[in-house]
């Protein structure tokens, strides 16, 4: 994962520098395993910092993040959080003004029209975002936005981590019964 991060970051710096958008990064490891399509995360992690590049203002700021959690809350539609353990996690945070809470909705809604009107706080109608949640579903994973209105949006995504130490062992018992 750290590689399709590094390559997205490398193919946007010539862009980004042109608007003067500092891109930051925070990967806390070298190896973030994950069991996925390449082509296919790194089409999300494009998306997302396609978008951030098409929201933030002149001379502002997108971070990105990415690391192992051994667990993450996740927002539900219930109003609740749903606890999930052992992944990957990446933040793409800008400061494009934030979707207001009506909008929210729309993000990745595979309800799209070549009439629909922009999402405000989003450079895209939702086609896109759409996509990229459907990519990371296929593989296992949860996507979702944090949005402020007035500051910015941080796009985050989880995917299921093929760490070693996130392996289930089988118990000593059930080895010596074999």
């Amino acid at each position: 994962l750290v590689d399709l991060i590094d390559d997205a970051i490398t193919n946007s710096r010539y862009k980004f520098g042109e608007k003067g958008i500092v891109l930051d990064t925070d990967i806390a490891e070298d190896n973030l395993p994950i069991e996925a399509d390449p082509e296919a995360i790194q089409q999300v992690i494009n998306q997302l910092i396609q978008n951030a590049y098409l929201v933030s203002p002149n001379d502002g700021s997108v971070r990105v993040v990415a690391r192992h959690e051994a667990s993450v809350p996740i927002p539900s539609n219930n109003g609740h959080s749903e606890i999930i353990r052992d992944v990957v996690y990446v933040a793409i945070s800008d400061e494009g003004g934030g979707v207001p809470p009506e909008e929210l909705k729309r993000v990745f809604s595979g309800l799209y029209r070549a009439d629909s009107p922009l999402i405000a706080g989003i450079g895209e109608t939702g086609a896109g975002m759409s996509i990229a949640r459907a990519l990371i579903e296929a593989h296992g994973g949860k996507i979702w936005i944090e949005s402020t209105q007035g500051v910015g949006n941080t796009f985050k995504f989880i995917l299921p981590s093929t760490h070693p130490y996130t392996k289930t062992n089988v118990p000593a018992e059930a080895a010596k019964a074999e």
